[in-house]
């Protein structure tokens, strides 16, 4: 097994184990908004939010200028 592809099934599994610890319903309140929602949706968002914002981060910051060695 290649260690790119274990520790990727790591965080998967870690990732999938947090989120079946975290079933009841929270409420946020924002300003004038209450939004109730279950926390394992929450959860869920907020790791696509880092796993977009960690993707576009390296996708985008691009080799202008950077000399490899």
């Amino acid at each position: 097994m290649k260690p790119k592809f274990l520790m990727l099934a790591i965080a998967i599994l870690l990732a999938l184990i947090i989120l079946a610890q975290n079933t009841e319903v929270v409420v946020f309140r924002i300003l004038f908004w209450n939004i109730a929602m279950s926390r394992i949706i929450f959860v869920f968002f907020m790791m696509l939010l880092g796993f977009v914002a960690g993707y576009a981060t390296a996708r985008f910051k691009g080799t202008k200028g950077s000399k490899k060695l």
